[in-house]
């Protein structure tokens, strides 16, 4: 009768053997998974640097017109400026009384209080513009980092960089459109103060 061979148990390194190419296999099956995975991320995350560039279009298109309203209010400012120290030293206004007996003084003073007040909101919305696109822009560049990247980086890495950049989008998304600025909330300066500016 011819000897038997030793199982496998008995031969160490047939184990070994058997192990090694177990791992292989499970290693050849993950990879495309992970692969797909990376894909999926990298993805998500160049999906996400369109929108921030869109948005941050966007928001420099509303910059720059709101800028140019608040050059127009200078320029009424300066053109009203100008005429209430005409009116001022042509009736020889000295009081704060007597400037609002006179209807064209009393108007242009409030219509400087109306456009100091539109000047404030214009710049409140120049700066929210700006710190909208700072974001934006160093937002942008940890994704373009993280894509070169993307296989060192865990789900939740990638998933927690997606959710910060989707907060900060929603935040600005509604100014992205119209630049606005609600009436109601604007609070005129008083022509009490306006004159405390003006007077001689």
């Amino acid at each position: 009768m011819a000897p038997r061979k030793p199982a496998p148990s008995n031969n160490p390194s047939a184990w070994i053997s058997l192990i090694s190419i177990a791992l292989i296999g499970l290693v050849l099956l993950i990879m495309p998974c992970c692969e797909a995975l990376a894909d999926s991320n990298v993805a998500e995350l160049q999906r996400k640097i369109a929108d921030i560039a869109l948005l941050k279009k966007q928001l420099g298109d509303r910059q720059r017109q709101a800028e140019s309203a608040l050059e127009i209010l200078l320029k009424q400012h300066n053109d009203l400026l100008a005429e209430t120290h005409v009116l001022i030293s042509s009736f020889n206004i000295r009081t704060f009384e007597d400037a609002q007996r006179n209807l064209r003084l009393r108007y242009d003073m409030e219509l400087l209080g109306t456009i100091a007040a539109y000047q404030r909101a214009f710049e409140k919305k120049i700066r929210l513009y700006q710190n909208g696109q700072d974001k934006l822009v160093y937002l942008k560049q940890l994704a373009q980092d993280d894509t070169k990247m993307v296989t060192a980086l865990s789900d939740f890495q990638i998933d927690a960089l997606a959710t910060q950049i989707s907060l900060v989008i929603n935040q600005y998304l509604d100014e992205a459109h119209n630049i606005r600025i609600d009436p109601q909330a604007v609070e005129s300066v008083s022509s009490q103060k306006i004159w405390e500016r003006l007077k001689p």
